[in-house]
């Protein structure tokens, strides 16, 4: 019924975003790269899972990958929440509103990344 119907498009919606989010993420590191102390220096990928992560604190020695930061970007703390229309040809995004960012969990992993040590410095 409609229940399934809406169920199967909230899953598909999802999905896209996740798509979309590693897609403009690439992209992002794409474009610093060409862009001289743009902090391209700060990204690096784990040797054993190709996840790509950024430096914003600590010391250049071990580390696991996976671990979160205790600091949060300032650029980050707001979550926007979206609405989208599509008519068949075009895609309708409107921004209806916002609402901050919870605090980030006291654990050390928190699914992304494979867990494994690492070294900056060797990276």
């Amino acid at each position: 019924g409609d229940s399934a119907k809406v169920a199967n498009e909230t899953g598909h919606l999802a999905n896209l975003t996740n798509q979309l989010r590693a897609v403009l993420f690439d992209v992002r590191t794409m474009a610093l790269a060409y862009q001289r102390d743009a902090g391209i220096s700060q990204l690096r990928k784990c040797p054993w899972c190709g996840e790509v992560w950024a430096k914003v604190e600590g010391c250049d020695d071990g580390t696991t990958c996976g671990n979160r930061t205790t600091v949060r970007e300032s650029r980050f703390d707001t979550l926007g929440t979206f609405m989208f229309i599509f008519d068949g040809k075009h895609l309708q995004i409107t921004k209806v509103g916002s609402r901050p960012l919870m605090c980030p969990s006291t654990t050390t992993h928190n699914g992304r990344g494979c867990g494994k040590s690492i070294n900056w410095k060797q990276m």
